[in-house]
Formats: C-alpha cells, structure tokens, sequence
C-alpha cells in the first residue's frame, strides 16, 4: 500500500471502524465519517464527511447511541489494506480483524467483506488524489457563473457576507448553494470539504 497519510473510516451503518495505515490508538489524519441517508428514497445513500485535519477517534465513536465507549455493542474494527498500480487502479484489498481489545486476529475471508474492502480502497485513493490535486478538484466541482440580479432584494455571499455585484463571478456547489467563485475555492482549499451553509459534501464519490 502507498497512500502516505493515515485513514480512520467510520460506517455508522454497519458500526464498522477501518483504519489505514495505523495502529488503533493512533490520531488519525483523515476522518471518513460516513452517515446514512435521512430520506427513506434514499436508504442505501450515505454522507461522506471528509476532514483532512484529524479528529480525536472518541470523538468521532462518540454518536450519542449505544458503542464500544459505553455499554453497548462495539464498532467492528478492521485494519484495510490494498494495493495497486502506478496508475493507481486498485490491484488487490483485504480487511484484517481485531478483538475488542486491540489484537489483531485475521484476514476476513467471507466474500461480502471482500467486496466491501474494494469499495473503501477505492475510497481511499479517491480521497488520496483530492490530497494530491486539490486544486484540480475543486475547479471540478465549482460551477463557474456570473451573477445577475433578478429579485430585487440584494443577495450577499454567504461567507465574507458583502453583497454580490453585477456581472461578478459566482461559485455553485452540487447542493445548488453559491458564493463569490473566489470565496468558495478559498473555504475548499482550507481542506472543508462541505458546503458552508448545508454540510452537503462538495465532492461527490461515486
């Protein structure tokens, strides 16, 4: 495996805890907090919240039910492991298991779990090349307009809060929220990879 950076990636659907490249008790440098879907459409959906800064893992475990911090039933953790090529297409996964106590036992055979580690590899490479190219990530992701006035309030960017003026570039997100162009990519470019106003994601994982 040879992403540089440390991945600790939360599924609150399955109570799943995965760590790359570190031990347990480590601060991880990448939180991949994964929520399901509030709408009943869209059960199978999930909210991917990415924070590039790390977060203490109590904090991240601590969802207000019922897990391995309190008295309840613990996360499942696993330790994910991959490889892949100079391309970076992923090559190989697997998942490595660990006791409530923090002994690794091992690797998970069952097909399902097999599956499912091919999906959070590729998550993680697609994470990785954010990292790498954010620049070119958010150009991706920012939909480029200029503003035109037709309500006769006056809007204001929601993040310097100065009103927009004529004919000034704006920046939408796929949530459909927009900001002064230059605004959004700075707030992007600060590693928040949420939209300011509604905590929808801005990159999209597919």
């Amino acid at each position: 495996m040879d992403v540089p950076c440390s991945y600790g990636i939360v599924d609150r659907r399955t109570r799943d805890f995965i760590i790359v490249n570190a031990d347990i008790s480590d601060r991880m440098y990448t939180i991949l907090d994964m929520t399901p879907s509030e709408s009943q459409e869209d059960i199978l959906k999930v909210k991917i919240s990415i924070s590039f800064e790390g977060i203490d893992l109590a904090m991240v475990l601590d969802d207000g039910l019922e897990d391995s911090l309190g008295d309840g039933p613990p996360y499942n953790i696993f330790r994910l492991t991959f490889t892949r090529k100079n391309n970076g297409s992923l090559v190989t996964s697997g998942y490595l298991a660990y006791t409530e106590s923090g002994q690794a036992m091992d690797y998970v055979m069952e097909k399902r779990m097999y599956e499912k580690s091919k999906w959070f590899a590729k998550l993680v490479l697609y994470c990785d090349s954010l990292r790498n190219d954010l620049p070119k990530a958010i150009e991706n992701v920012v939909e480029k307009s200029r503003f035109v006035n037709e309500k006769e309030a006056q809007e204001a960017c929601a993040i310097c809060c100065e009103e927009y003026q004529s004919d000034c570039m704006i920046g939408t997100l796929r949530c459909k929220h927009s900001y002064h162009e230059e605004c959004i990519k700075k707030w992007l470019k600060r590693k928040k990879s949420s939209c300011p106003l509604c905590r929808g994601s801005a990159f999209l994982y597919q």
